[in-house]
């Protein structure tokens, strides 16, 4: 999905109530868009929440937005 349409969207939840937290690769495009929670992962694009079929790094991952 399109960084800056997360970002919209996000900002547009968080207007109405609703807390978000967008987990991006893209961190110049999201913080453009200026929302409110942003983690910012290094990995290509594509892949937010880390490598394919590592489900020890994804749950780590996860856990950090959670936080």
């Amino acid at each position: 999905m399109c960084h800056q349409t997360v970002s919209l969207v996000a900002r547009y939840l968080e207007e109405n109530g609703i807390p978000t937290v967008v987990m991006a690769t893209a961190r110049d495009i999201v913080e453009r868009a200026a929302v409110p929670r942003l983690l910012h992962v290094d990995f290509p694009l594509g892949a937010p929440c880390g490598t394919p079929w590592n489900e020890p790094q994804q749950k780590a991952i996860l856990e950090q937005a959670f936080r």
